[in-house]
């Protein structure tokens, strides 16, 4: 055989083998990455990534894999690199779209979030995870029925999906659909019966459609759940107390208490409660105990400012309600009630000094127009602010201009 030969069946030999032997180690890189992935080891999963990329830096599952796994990392940026580059490979990619549209969720840029979501949606008709992922994007934007129009396709391709439920129930209650929220709430619950968000939701719509005895049964269910776990207790028991189920919420606090006799929330929460009851002792005795474990915090402050008003101590009341106001500046519903009790001292420049100040932190803000008018009332005040103020008070309770009473 001569050296011609030779060397022309060598050189076959290595053009035949390399192709395949090139394939058999990026599928072995692809394997270890996708396993150190799984196993939460990214750094060693994006060290197998960056060998098949120097084999084929067009290869799309590995562009997306890197994506993924700096989004894992927070490293959100870097995400938005690679699955640039996937989508670059592959123009009509799903997930590249989709873990795109997560990417700049994180990089709170929505605009994005919602071009990448529903261009996803779009190419992966068949892809609920897709829909899904637009429907919350949408929901975020207020588009309540686009986000149901896109779930509704996400729960039909996935019937078992609880979070597709959950969010249909969510959305179709904003619309004030009780009837369909209650629906698809219940088939969450029945979907994951585990699961403490689905449990709370079902409890709110039946709140809402004043249902309070099914309301409170469907917290004792999410309260046996959430024994082990005092975030889940502190969220049913707030549940408890938006509902008027004083009693319920008072013992779930003091079991909360019972395990961890220093947790504030605990405290200030019970505090409040008691001061509707009006167990002014009790109330105060949380309301100190919250306050020394947490003395920054605005809400024993304003409990115990509650308490020294009812008891027409008008010079503690402001001092705690000013303490509060310290800790939460921007926080319009301290100021109206130092606004209210001012009022009720007789300081009515004090008083509308802090009206006005809710005025400008909250404009939008209903029922303090009303109390700010009386007080120029009282004081004659006739300044144009003072005229606009009344005329935006009595347009909320439906009085036109010449029906209003303004200041003389």
């Amino acid at each position: 055989m001569t050296r011609k030969v030779i060397g022309t069946a060598l050189l076959m030999a290595v053009f035949w083998f390399t192709p395949a032997q090139a394939q058999s180690g990026i599928d072995a890189w692809m394997t270890k990455a996708v396993n150190a992935k799984k196993a939460g080891l990214f750094d060693e999963s994006i060290d197998a990534l960056n060998k098949v990329l120097s084999v084929n830096a067009r290869h799309e599952k590995a562009l997306i894999l890197m994506g993924r796994n700096y989004g894992a990392k927070q490293k959100f940026k870097k995400a938005v690199v690679f699955l640039k580059r996937a989508l670059e490979a592959n123009p009509k990619s799903v997930a590249s779209h989709r873990f795109l549209a997560l990417s700049w969720i994180n990089l709170r840029d929505l605009k994005k979030a919602l071009k990448h979501a529903k261009k996803a949606s779009d190419l992966g008709p068949k892809v609920w995870e897709a829909h899904h992922l637009l429907a919350e994007i949408q929901l975020g934007f207020g588009n309540t029925k686009a986000a149901i129009k896109a779930e509704k396709k996400a729960v039909k391709l996935n019937p078992k999906f609880a979070e597709g439920h959950l969010a249909l129930s969510m959305a179709y209650r904003n619309l004030r659909k009780s009837k369909k929220a209650l629906k698809h709430a219940k088939k969450a619950v029945k979907l994951a019966p585990k699961m403490l968000p689905p449990i709370m939701t079902l409890a709110g719509i039946y709140a809402e459609m004043r249902k309070m005895k099914k309301a409170v049964s469907t917290l004792k269910k999410a309260e046996k759940l959430s024994k082990h776990f005092p975030r889940g207790l502190e969220t049913v028991a707030a549940a408890y107390t938006l509902l008027g189920a004083g009693k319920e919420a008072v013992s779930l606090y003091k079991d909360i208490l019972k395990k961890n006799p220093k947790h504030s929330n605990a405290h200030a929460a019970l505090a409040n409660i008691y001061f509707l009851m009006r167990k002014l002792d009790l109330a105060a005795s949380h309301a100190s105990k919250a306050r020394d474990i947490k003395p920054a915090s605005p809400d024993p402050h304003k409990v115990l400012g509650m308490i020294a008003a009812a008891k027409n101590d008008c010079g503690g009341a402001e001092t705690h309600l000013r303490k509060a106001i310290q800790f939460a500046p921007m926080a319009p519903d301290l100021r109206l009630a130092l606004g209210g009790i001012l009022a009720r001292c007789n300081k009515l420049d004090a008083a509308a000094q802090e009206l006005q100040a809710v005025v400008k932190v909250a404009p939008k803000s209903k029922g303090v127009r009303t109390p700010l008018c009386q007080i120029y009332r009282k004081l004659k005040r006739t300044t144009k602010q003072a005229i606009s103020v009344c005329y935006a008070a009595c347009a909320e309770v439906g009085l036109s201009k010449n029906e209003c009473a303004i200041p003389k």
